[in-house]
Formats: structure tokens, sequence, C-alpha cells
């Protein structure tokens, strides 16, 4: 009973709380569902969002004002209040203004004052690195959908459970030591396929390079240095790469190019891109060069509402009731 009232009182839940004021500084409807991140889950018929951060279970939601408020879910004494305000603040990176930087990008570009008046409040996430790296290593070839799936039978098998809301379960993305022990086989059971390989020799390689602290390191280095640096792992080439030092190591000029993307900048940037017949890593050079020379310093965040002007976003659009003939006017 003694044990039954400590688990109680440990996972309380406080009151809601004012995250943001504004919609046009952050919407967690599009910024937990554009491909960044895959441990979030919006409640059915509802604006509410639920997850993890760490070892931190919250609740999001998303007001008539265009608000968003937050509830932690579960307490712990490794975190105070106001310690877990700053989890989101950091996550959501809030202390850098959405708006300032939507007004620099629609100058720089028509089809950007389009999107960006479409777009409020997209923001690029700053995840645990590694989450992340896992995240993406298992992104693959594959989609939303399914890669939020196959994280999530991860967490249920490996990582801790922190909270009940609402009949759903809320798990911890496991951490480097709660994976030590997995296998490829295993992992291949769990419907991971050929990345089963990739996610236990990347789990044995980070340990030996020093743990999630190596990873951390990384934030303090340059971008040339972290791409290198990551590239090592098994299953990680450079836009995997590039996707885990914008969304996680603080590379804001970080572009993840894949054909769609060297397709706008075909388009948009330099139509003699298209004489080149495949991906070569200086054609992803010089696609990331173009990015960064015309939105600047954060052109890795930039990039991610460029990503949105493809038809495969038209339901995501409908979703949030935007005119979809804005594809019409990219095409």
């Amino acid at each position: 009973l003694d044990e039954l009232k400590c688990w109680q009182r440990s996972h309380q839940m406080s009151s809601w709380r004012l995250l943001s004021s504004s919609r046009e500084e952050l919407s967690i409807s599009l910024s937990l569902r554009c491909g960044q991140a895959f441990g979030w889950k919006q409640l059915p018929d509802s604006s509410m969002f639920i997850g993890a951060i760490e070892k931190l279970a919250f609740a999001l939601r998303t007001t008539s004002t265009g608000s968003t408020e937050y509830q932690v879910l579960n307490t712990s004494q490794a975190y105070t209040e106001d310690q877990a305000h700053a989890k989101l603040i950091d996550y959501f990176q809030l202390d850098t203004k959405l708006g300032p930087l939507y007004e620099e990008w629609s100058h720089a570009d028509e089809k950007m004052k389009v999107i960006t008046k479409a777009l409020p409040g997209l923001r690029v996430l700053r995840q645990p690195p590694f989450e992340c790296l896992i995240s993406f290593i298992c992104s693959s070839n594959n989609n939303i959908i399914r890669n939020t799936a196959m994280l999530n039978t991860l967490r249920l098998k490996y990582g801790s459970k922190l909270a009940l809301f609402k009949g759903e379960n809320i798990y911890a993305f496991p951490t480097l030591d709660q994976l030590s022990e997995v296998s490829e086989s295993s992992l291949r059971g769990m419907g991971f396929g050929y990345r089963a390989k990739y996610v236990a020799a990347t789990v044995s390689a980070l340990a030996e390079l020093g743990g999630a602290s190596y990873l951390n390191s990384l934030r303090e280095v340059t971008h040339e240095e972290a791409i290198k640096a990551l590239v090592q792992f098994q299953g990680v080439g450079r836009k995997v790469a590039d996707c885990i030092a914008l969304f996680s190591l603080d590379q804001k000029t970080a572009i993840p190019v894949d054909t769609h993307v060297w397709k706008i900048a075909c388009r948009d940037f330099d139509q003699s891109l298209s004489n080149t017949k495949s991906l070569t890593p200086a054609i992803h050079d010089r696609v990331a060069s173009l990015f960064q020379s015309r939105y600047g310093t954060f052109a890795g965040w930039a990039h991610r509402l460029s990503g949105f002007l493809h038809p495969s976003s038209l339901q995501l659009f409908e979703a949030h009731g935007y005119a979809t003939n804005i594809f019409f006017t990219f095409t």
C-alpha cells in the first residue's frame, strides 16, 4: 500500500500553465506533426498532444485564442515546476522569436511570403540528441506514420512508463543504457527490418564513444565537424546527419537535402542544377549553400517551411483548413 501511494504521488499532474500566448510564435499542431519528432500523439477530436521530453511527460493544448498551454503529467524529484517550464522553452526554442524570421524570409522569396502567412508558428525543435539519432536512422525509406509506430514499439518495450493520461500510457524514449542489451534479432522481431542492424550497431558504437555526453558535445562544434561525427554511425548518411544536426544539435544552417529539396533548388535557385542526373555530395553542398545564401543564419528553419511546398503535404494543409490551391502557385 505504501508503495502504491508513493507511485501515485510521483505521478500527480500539475495545473495548466501558459507556454506561448501567440499562434504566430508557436503552433504545436504544425511543429509536432511535420516529421521532425515522432513521440507526440494528438488525442482524438482534440487540439491536445501528449508526449515526453526525457523523463517528463507533458500534455499540450491550443486554446481558442491561439495560445499554447501545458500540463506536467508526472512529478519528478529531478525537476521543479520552473525547470519543467524551462524544458519546454528549450525544446520549442521559444527564446528565438519567430516573427522577425518569418518577416526576413518573406522578403527574400515571393513563395515564402505566401507560405509564412499560411503556416504561422512552425518551429524547429531542439530534441534530445540520442532520441533524434535513433529516430532518424529509423526514418530511412519510411513515412511519418510507420516511423512513429516503429519508435513507439521501442518505447513500450525498453522505455520507462512516465504517466497515464486520458487512458493513454506515456513512455520515455529509452536511454542508451536501456538499449545496451538490444539485439538485431529482437529489433527485427519488432518490425524494424534492415534498420535493426543500424540501430544495434549505433547503440554499441555510441557507448564506446562515451554515450549521450558525446552526442551532446556535438552542439559545441561546427556543422562540418558534427556531420563528420554523425556519419560514422551505421545508417547515417548525409541527409540523415543534417536532420539530426538541425533538429537536435543547434546547427541552424543545416539543410537536409533529398530529391524533393533538390528539385526546389533547381526550380527556384539555380536551374543548372537539373543538368546533374544524381544527387552527388557536390550537388548536396551546392543546394545547401543556395538555401543558406537566401535565408541566412536560420536557413535550416526556413528549409522546414519550404518542405511544405509539395503535394504530399496537401492532407496536412487541408487538416488545418488552409487553402490547398497554394500548391498550384508553386508547381
